[in-house]
């Protein structure tokens, strides 16, 4: 009887075994474990050191004409002008983070004429005068800049930006030619205020925006507000009155709208910024395979 017990285990036992056996085979291998991956985008921003190089034109203008011995000889200015020109310029900037960047940019702007007249006495009631100064401003700016970019979409960038700085003036010999009547009848003469250069301060207000280009190009077209302070012209000399000594006169608040157009080139950008200009996304790994399909053996 014990031996018929332990037949009967036995090949319970081996049956279970081969049971086992045949499911795991029906089944196939497990499947494998799921494979983590980023759930949240990460955007790189692009930090460091830049180079600019812009081009633009100014549209100038000046808050008036200062000429102390015109004003002592009861004389006014009845019209002045400060011309427009174009200029170019080159920089060295630093990105700070994705929203705040500054610069250092030097700038050569070319000759804008400017010119002025004046009168003395009364046209209508001679004796009277009229002296015509006709020259030219040619000016060297250096700025320290700070800008705000507004955020980034489809590309363009947005921003506003100030500045401050100084200009060096290099006014050329202006000419003075006087017409009018005296008593002793007509007046025609000339007279000259020789060359000067002038220091002087400068400040600015920007707004503009940059398009990526790629990820360490970038265009940049703005508009600036650039007050360039005064100039003043050399000493007076008359050639043919060589005795007659007047003071030099300022050109007061020249000023500048610009247009201006360049390019900032960002040094090691290449591996941030993405195509199309969307956030850089983490390596999101595929989803796990399906398990494969139970197969039955007979």
């Amino acid at each position: 009887m014990g031996s018929l017990k332990i037949s009967a285990l036995a090949g319970a036992a081996a049956v279970a075994i081969a049971t086992s056996s045949a499911l795991a085979a029906d089944l196939g291998p497990p499947p494998p474990p799921p494979v983590p991956y980023a759930e949240a985008p990460i955007e790189q921003v692009a930090t460091g050191w830049y180079l600019r190089g812009d081009v633009g034109v100014g549209i100038g203008k000046d808050r008036g004409w200062d000429y102390p011995d015109l004003t002592l000889q009861g004389g006014r200015f009845i019209f002045n002008e400060t011309g427009s020109g174009a200029f170019a310029g080159v920089g060295v900037g630093y990105k700070i983070n994705s929203w705040l960047r500054v610069d250092a940019t030097a700038e050569l702007r070319g000759s804008v004429k400017i010119g002025a007249m004046d009168v003395i006495g009364d046209p209508n009631n001679p004796p009277f005068q009229t002296n015509t100064y006709d020259g030219k401003i040619m000016s060297t700016v250096f700025m320290v800049n700070a800008y705000a970019d507004l955020g980034t979409w489809w590309c363009l960038t947005p921003y506003i930006g100030a500045g401050v700085g100084v200009v060096n003036h290099r006014m050329s010999t202006v000419t003075d030619i006087a017409t009018g009547f005296d008593a002793n009848g007509p007046i025609v003469a000339s007279a000259i205020f020789r060359a000067k250069n002038t220091q002087s301060f400068a400040w600015a207000l920007m707004a503009g925006v940059s398009y990526d280009i790629s990820p360490s190009l970038k265009l940049d077209i703005g508009y600036r507000y650039l007050n360039m302070g005064k100039a003043i012209a050399g000493d007076f000399h008359n050639p043919g009155n060589p005795g007659q000594v007047y003071g030099p006169f300022t050109v007061k608040g020249i000023q500048s709208h610009d247009i201006k157009i360049g390019m900032r080139w960002m040094f090691g950008a290449n591996d941030v910024a993405c195509t199309n200009c969307q956030p850089k996304y983490a390596e999101v790994a595929p989803p796990p395979p399906p398990p494969p399909p139970i197969i039955r053996k007979y």
